[in-house]
């Protein structure tokens, strides 16, 4: 209990496993001295900068008191997805005192530091803990699910990766990949500068933008490069048979993607439509709430759940941009209004969705082993649009479908890929459902599980009591360790107010 899980394909020391259990959240320490000097100084000297600009804005006519709060009322009203070039500020005005009093209390927190404290690891331990992070034998990965660390052979998780990348449906390999970095740059600063003036929409006020400048500077100050993709192998699921590995999850770390801005864009202007799926559930609490409205139900009750298999790699991409802008022109009005009530933003013509989603969607670059390629089909696990692209498309696709089937479960919430559902029927009908499920479309597949006593469904274990309420009770999978973060770590202590 506390500790974190180990798996491992290699004979780990009993000290490699000490350091490897203290979890990833672990911060060996205390830093050098010389270090914490330098960051205490840079702080303080930060906090001062804070003191003297809020001091001069209040020095300021018609810029303290009201006009500060209507200002932080302003900044709350930004997207959290759009990132905000910063403006030069006047010159700022010295608090009298200011410069002695953080000095003093510089000064006092510097001599605490060359005190200095025990380290909370042992010589020993950081030894081995430099020579796991300098052996180029081994990978250490999260688990997908299960909360694990994973330790692999290199060779291994290179399979692991090469097992998806052997798809060239999905992953295109690239002979020139500075050109298709270079080249999806271009598009998408094109992008960036379409959005912002709505294509130059020319109005009796004169020509609208969608967002602020500062914003627009911002994003296309972007410096992307070609992301780094991962696997996260799935220690829950049953290894291959063949090849003796567990089945891996691809990630695309994408925050300096060159699509990143136009995914920050989209983001945005789609987040508001997920609002419109009414089978759709946002997190466990949502789920929770669901659960607490619904009426009793007879003996015999079951209680099933349905996983899409592999979403994010299997959405078509032509397939996917032209239903998502379609959903999003059918609800444009809805949008608009969200937008600018919310933002204070300007929604942009579906068309010009739709070129972002095909943007985002088809200039996916990846790197993996020193090799380059593109994404052809699906949408990667690391786009912050992915989830509104994934949501809508499945909501469009086979909502409509589903519902004219002739029976019907009396419970169907979504969770992304995870379906949870209540059935009043037989085993066999339920199966049957599954089956013509399958059929709405090529690309969505779906597994079940179902049981008339009790199924985990995200943090809960779902059952129905003797009157046949639903009820729930808190869920761990069997490899949860509960740890919490390691009491040596070398964070800073939390004191009470």
């Amino acid at each position: 209990m506390g500790m974190e899980l180990i798996v491992s394909e290699v004979p780990l020391s009993r000290t490699q496993l000490s350091v490897l259990s203290k979890g990833r959240s672990f911060v060996p320490g205390p830093p050098p001295k010389k270090a914490l000097l330098e960051n205490l100084g840079s702080s303080m000297n930060r906090l001062k900068e804070q003191i003297n600009k809020r001091f001069t804005d209040s020095l300021m006519p018609n810029n303290g008191g009201i006009e500060y709060e209507r200002n932080k009322n302003m900044r709350k009203a930004i997207p959290p997805q759009l990132p905000m070039k910063q403006r030069e500020n006047p010159p700022t005005k010295k608090l009298p005192g200011l410069e002695t009093m953080v000095h003093c209390e510089t000064m006092e927190v510097g001599e605490k530091i060359l005190k200095g404290c025990p380290p909370n690891m042992s010589k020993k331990e950081m030894t081995t803990l430099k020579d796991l992070a300098q052996n180029q034998d081994l990978v250490i990965k999260k688990a997908d699910k299960d909360g694990a660390l994973v330790v692999l052979k290199r060779e291994s998780y290179i399979l692991m990766g090469e097992a998806h990348l052997s798809d060239t449906e999905t992953y295109i390999a690239l002979d020139n990949p500075n050109e298709a970095l270079q080249s999806v740059k271009r598009e998408s600063k094109i992008l960036v500068n379409r959005f912002h003036t709505i294509d130059n929409l020319q109005t009796s006020k004169g020509i609208r933008r969608s967002f602020l400048a500062s914003q627009r500077d911002a994003l296309l100050e972007h410096d992307p490069s070609i992301p780094h993709w991962y696997i996260l192998p799935k220690t829950h699921k049953k290894k291959d048979p063949e090849t003796g590995l567990w089945p891996g999850r691809p990630v695309l770390s994408g925050c300096n993607a060159p699509t990143r801005p136009v995914d920050r864009l989209l983001t945005t202007y789609l987040t508001p439509l997920l609002d419109l799926l009414p089978e759709r559930l946002q997190d466990t609490t949502a789920f929770l709430r669901k659960i607490d409205k619904l009426p009793s139900f007879s003996p015999g009750t079951i209680i099933f759940s349905f996983d899409i298999v592999s979403l994010y790699p299997s959405i078509p991409q032509e397939e996917a941009s032209w239903v998502v802008a379609n959903f999003y022109e059918r609800h444009y009005p809805y949008v608009k209004e969200k937008l600018k009530t919310d933002y204070n933003m300007i929604a942009p013509p579906p068309y010009l969705i739709k070129e972002g989603i095909d943007h985002v969607l088809q200039g996916t670059l990846l790197r993996f082993n020193n090799n380059f390629y593109r994404q052809g089909k699906g949408t990667a696990i690391g786009a912050s649009v992915s989830v509104a692209i994934a949501e809508i498309f499945v909501h469009a696709s086979i909502e409509m479908k589903r519902k004219k089937l002739v029976t019907q479960p009396s419970v169907f919430y979504r969770y992304i890929d995870d379906i949870f559902g209540i059935f009043t029927g037989t085993e066999a009908e339920l199966l049957e459902y599954h089956e013509e499920l399958n059929k709405i479309h090529p690309d969505l597949k779906f597994t079940v599980e179902y049981s008339k006593k009790e199924l985990p469904f995200l943090d809960t274990m779902v059952y129905l009591d003797d009157q046949g309420n639903v009820q729930t009770t808190v869920y761990h999978k069997p490899s949860n360790t509960h740890q919490y973060l390691h009491f040596q770590s070398c964070h800073p202590p939390i004191k009470d107010e």
